[in-house]
C-alpha cells in the first residue's frame, strides 16, 4: 500500500443562536465553568461505568427523586402542561425528532422544546427551543441555578449524590430549562410540546420519567449498545418497549417480520398501552395510522436518503395523533425545511465535497453507503474518494469496515482512521488487531498491541479484511490524531465520507 505524508490544516466551527429565559438570582459563574463542571460529572473509570450500569434499573426512580427536589412535575395533566412526545429506537431517532419538531413548529405553530443526544460540537445542541440550541447565557444560568438547588435540597442521609451523573444531569437540565423558559412575544410564553429522544434503550433511560405521554414511537431496531441492552434483537426490543405507558399510544416504524414485533406487542399488553405498527409505504394493508398520512413518494424531504421517508411518516403519524389533521401542503413544507446536522448531510466546498453521516450500526452503514453512492452519481464522482472513519471500540468495527470495503460501486483511494475530538467513556478495554481479526496476523506479521492507539489498530485491521489488500495496492491507509490533521493530508479536490460515529462527524 502507498503512504501519505501529513500536513496541517485548520477547521472552524460555528455557534448556534440564542434565546432568553427568566431566572432568579444566580451565582456569578459562566458558561465555560458550567461546561467544565458538567464534564466532571462523567463516569470516567471502568469501575465507575460498570457500577452505574449495574444500577440502571433504578434510573427512573432516581430521576424522579431529583425532579421532586427541583419541584418539577412528572405527573402531567391536561393544559397548561405541555404535551409529551417520546422517541426511542436504534436508527433514525434524531431524524424523527427533527421532522416532528419542524412539523409542530412550522405547520402547527407550536412552541417546541427538544432534548436529543449526543451533541456534535457543544452540549447546548442537546437542548433546543423552537429548533435552536439554547444560548450560552441560558445554559450557564440554568445550569448553576439547578446545581445549587440540588445541592441545597440533598438530604445528608440520601443514598443519591447531590448531583447525578452526566447524562442524567443533562436530561434534568433540559426539563428545568423547558419548565422555566419564557418564549418572547408574540409567542405564547410557555412551552407547548416537549420532544424527548431516548439516550440508550428506553425502559431504564433517564428520559423515561413521565407517567403519561401524548404519544411515543419506536424507530427501526438494530443491534447497538449490546453490552448494556443485550445481544439479541428480542432483548433490544424489550428495552425499547419500556417507554410504553398505560392507555398511551406508541407508534412503531416498519420492522422486519421477526421477534421484535412480538416483543413490542407484549410490552404493550404488559402495561395496558396502545400500540400501532406503521406499515411500509408500499404495503396496501389497511391501518388506522396509515390512513392519516400520505405515502410521501416523490416528496422533497429536508433530510436526504431514501430511508428518511420512514422517519418522516412516523413523525407525521405522531403529530396527527396529537394535534389532528392538517393541510398536506403545510406538512410537505415543514418536512422540506427540516434540518438535522450529521445525518446524511452533504456539504459543498470550493475544493472538496463532504458527506457526513453518524452511521454506526450495520443497517445504518448500509443506508449511509447507499446514500453516498447515489449522491456521487450527481456530484464530482471522478475526484478522489476519501474515507474518514472512527467508531467506538465497543462496537464491531470489522463488520462496519467489511461493509465499506465491499460495497458495490464505492472504492476509496484513501482510508483514514481519525481520532474524534470527543468520545463516550467506556469500561471495556480496547481489543487488539489480532483479537478483532480472530488471531489472523497483520500483513507485516505484527499486531497492534494494547499500547497502540485505537486508530492504529483499525489501520492494521482494514487491509486484512477480505478481500485482503495486497502491499502493491495503490490504496492509502493511514491515521490522524484529529479531523484537522486528516483534512490536511489531502490537498487535491476530493469527496470525503465521514462516518462511523456522531462524535467523528462533529
Amino acid at each position: 500500500m502507498a503512504s501519505l505524508d501529513a500536513s496541517s490544516s485548520s477547521a472552524s466551527s460555528s455557534s448556534a443562536s440564542s434565546s432568553s429565559t427568566s431566572s432568579s438570582s444566580l451565582p456569578a459563574q459562566d458558561y465555560k465553568s458550567a461546561v467544565s463542571s458538567l464534564y466532571n460529572l462523567q463516569s470516567k473509570t471502568a469501575s465507575a461505568i460498570l457500577s452505574n450500569s449495574s444500577k440502571r434499573q433504578y434510573t427512573v426512580h432516581a430521576m424522579r427523586t431529583y425532579l421532586d427536589r427541583l419541584s418539577l412535575p412528572y405527573t402531567l395533566t391536561s393544559p397548561p402542561s405541555p404535551k409529551i412526545i417520546h422517541v426511542t429506537g436504534t436508527k433514525g431517532k434524531g431524524s424523527t425528532v427533527a421532522f416532528t419538531e419542524s412539523l409542530l413548529r412550522n405547520a402547527y405553530g407550536l412552541n417546541t422544546a427538544t432534548f436529543t443526544s449526543p451533541h456534535l460540537i457543544n452540549p447546548r445542541e442537546r437542548i433546543r427551543l423552537n429548533g435552536m440550541p439554547i444560548s450560552e447565557d441560558e445554559f450557564a444560568s440554568c445550569y448553576w441555578s439547578m446545581y445549587n438547588k440540588l445541592q441545597e435540597a440533598s438530604p445528608p442521609s440520601s443514598s443519591l449524590p447531590p448531583h447525578p451523573t452526566y447524562f442524567r444531569y443533562l436530561t434534568l437540565l433540559s426539563l428545568y430549562v423547558f419548565h422555566h423558559h419564557t418564549y418572547p412575544p408574540p409567542l405564547n410564553p410557555k412551552c407547548d410540546v416537549i420532544i424527548l429522544e431516548v439516550g440508550m434503550g428506553g425502559r431504564y433511560d433517564a428520559t423515561n420519567v413521565y407517567d403519561y405521554k401524548d404519544v411515543g414511537c419506536v424507530t427501526t431496531l438494530d443491534l447497538d449498545h449490546t453490552r448494556v441492552l443485550g445481544d439479541t434483537i428480542e432483548k433490544i426490543a424489550w428495552e425499547k418497549g419500556g417507554i410504553m405507558k398505560p392507555s398511551c399510544l406508541t407508534i412503531v416504524s416498519p420492522q422486519p417480520k421477526g421477534p421484535e414485533d412480538v416483543l413490542l406487542r407484549q410490552c404493550a399488553v404488559d402495561v395496558g398501552a396502545e400500540v400501532e405498527f406503521l406499515p411500509d409505504p408500499s404495503d396496501p394493508s389497511p391501518s388506522s395510522v396509515a390512513d392519516k398520512i400520505p405515502n410521501m413518494k416523490g416528496w422533497d424531504l429536508g433530510l436526504k436518503g431514501d430511508f428518511q421517508i420512514y422517519n418522516a411518516r412516523l413523525a407525521v403519524a405522531m403529530c396527527k395523533h396529537v394535534m389532528g389533521g392538517l393541510d398536506e401542503d403545510a406538512v410537505r413544507e415543514a418536512l422540506r425545511v427540516t434540518s438535522w446536522p450529521g445525518r446524511c448531510q452533504y456539504v459543498t466546498h470550493p475544493k472538496h465535497s463532504f458527506f457526513l453521516d453518524g452511521a454506526h450500526t450495520h443497517k445504518s452503514m448500509e443506508v449511509c453507503l447507499e446514500w453516498f453512492s447515489s449522491t456521487l452519481k450527481t456530484s464530482r464522482s471522478r475526484v478522489k474518494k476519501v474515507l474518514i472513519f472512527n467508531c467506538s471500540h465497543e462496537r464491531s468495527p470489522v463488520d462496519l469496515l467489511s461493509l465499506i470495503k465491499t460495497y458495490p460501486g464505492v472504492k476509496f483511494d484513501v482510508v483514514m482512521f481519525a481520532k474524534s475530538d470527543d468520545e463516550r467513556p467506556s469500561a471495556m478495554p480496547k481489543p487488539t488487531a489480532s483479537e478483532l481479526l480472530g488471531s489472523t496476523p497483520t500483513s507485516d506479521g505484527t499486531d497492534a498491541t494494547s499500547t497502540a492507539t485505537w486508530q492504529e489498530t483499525l489501520a492494521a485491521v482494514y487491509p486484512q479484511i477480505p478481500p485482503i489488500t495486497p502491499s502493491s495496492s495503490p490504496l492509502i491507509v493511514t491515521t490522524a490524531s484529529s479531523i484537522t490533521e486528516a483534512l490536511g493530508k489531502i490537498q487535491e479536490p476530493s469527496n470525503f465520507l465521514c462516518c462511523g460515529s456522531l462524535y467523528i462527524v462533529g
